[in-house]
């Protein structure tokens, strides 16, 4: 008799497509925090606690940049982030508030998605993914059509970026968004989403702004920066300074392009206030970065003075999280990623320069809170500051009030309702 053995074969991976669009860095940002938290759950080195593997065979996720798929590949994204800025910002911010285009987009996503990006779709008929988690609208309405194209039944994750949710999001074709705010879920409502399809979980974040010793740490009772980041204090046993980090860049130098404009006008007011310690990131461009320094020059700072705030110029840095932590206030432009990650580490936020689209929508949401101080020109930028300076107890009253936008562990919260999903 012939005895055949029972062959043991290790489960087909499935993969868990994440797609952003590289459009600034956040959207990248945002996949990679979520890739992170299934390779947490699934793995039992990472301590998987939600995934059984007789449940769910070996996940894979897939970070992809969807506008690689374009039948015309951009060479650089960040220029089409550009053209949102400046005198076309007004129309900007109707576009990305108004249903109507969105409403045309939805219906003809099948269409656009075989015109614009036939790749995309072919790629979701290769990989026939288990889950698709979007964290721009591009990826979702892709989505929409490709698995209108393929007939594949796979769920559709949409996980806005921001404090507030556009108009283009395929709102009818979801089957879950994934918020920062109860007021995106009640927008969302108002849109005709079930409320069963929304899930406040807050904006997925880089793991390292979880650590420990930077989540809310303490700072009312000390204005000297804490031993984590090094190079931002100078030890003064009798003269503590407030530290006061502002972000000026970051990848791409061209949405900073009105916040370092105001910057330069109050630098100037800034470097006369007493007791400050000032860090500026300028993040990849070298340009910048030298020409401040040589306006430093030029004004006579390149040494601190009694007296007067002592500045520190910096290019791009990877311990960003260590040096928000270590800030008693952090100014910035309003990007959705850059508030969720001082919101994360307890670090009161200062939100400069007029906003539209969504970063006006950040603001809004920030302000109505409670959580960050606002400043549209250099005037109220160099107020603000001294307000702040005069009353350590601010900091108290926004890290309070940010409590209800706090959600650090956000990306873990999203990949367990999408593997909940999968069941």
């Amino acid at each position: 008799a012939k005895v055949c053995a029972t062959e043991t074969r290790a489960p087909k991976p499935r993969t868990i497509a994440l797609f952003h669009a590289s459009v600034g860095s956040g959207h990248r940002v945002a996949a990679e925090a979520i890739a992170q938290a299934f390779a947490d759950l699934t793995s039992p080195a990472g301590g998987a606690t939600l995934a059984d593997p007789a449940t769910y065979p070996t996940l894979r996720p897939e970070v992809r940049d969807v506008l690689a798929f374009g039948r015309t590949r951009l060479t650089n994204a960040n220029l089409l982030s550009r053209s949102f800025t400046g005198v076309v910002a007004p129309f900007y911010d109707w576009l990305w508030r108004h249903l109507f285009t969105g409403h045309l987009i939805w219906e003809g996503s099948p269409w656009i998605a075989h015109l614009s990006a036939p790749a995309f779709t072919q790629w979701i008929a290769d990989r026939r993914p288990a889950a698709v988690i979007c964290t721009h609208a591009a990826g979702a309405n892709l989505a929409v059509g490709a698995r209108t194209q393929t007939g594949l039944d796979f769920p559709l994750i949409c996980v806005p970026t921001d404090y507030g949710v556009h108009g283009l999001w395929p709102h009818a074709h979801t089957d879950l968004f994934c918020v920062a705010t109860p007021d995106m879920a009640d927008e969302l409502q108002r849109r005709g989403v079930s409320r069963r399809r929304i899930a406040i979980t807050g904006i997925p974040i880089k793991p390292e702004f979880t650590r420990s010793e930077y989540v809310h740490p303490d700072k009312s009772s000390s204005m000297v920066t804490s031993s984590t980041s090094p190079n931002l204090t100078r030890n003064r046993a009798n003269n503590k300074e407030l530290p006061l980090l502002i972000v000026a860049g970051a990848g791409d130098p061209g949405p900073y392009r009105d916040f370092r404009h105001l910057l330069d006008s109050a630098l100037p007011q800034l470097e006369t206030l007493p007791n400050l310690q000032i860090t500026i990131i300028c993040g990849n461009d070298e340009e910048y970065r030298q020409r401040l320094e040589q306006q430093l020059r030029d004004r006579g700072r390149t040494r601190s003075e009694a007296g007067q705030a002592h500045i520190a110029v910096r290019a791009y840095v990877d311990d960003i999280a260590a040096h928000m932590a270590s800030s008693a206030l952090v100014v910035v432009k309003p990007g959705g990623l850059t508030c969720t990650e001082c919101l994360a580490v307890g670090t009161p936020l200062l939100i400069a320069g007029n906003a539209y689209g969504q970063e006006g929508a950040n603001a809004c949401a920030l302000r109505a809170a409670g959580a960050a101080l606002i400043a549209a020109d250099s005037r109220e930028l160099v107020g603000e500051i001294a307000t702040f300076l005069a009353d350590p107890a601010r900091g108290d009253a926004l890290r309070n009030n940010a409590a209800t936008l706090r959600h650090p562990h956000a990306a873990h919260d999203i990949a367990q309702r999408v593997l909940q999903l999968m069941r």
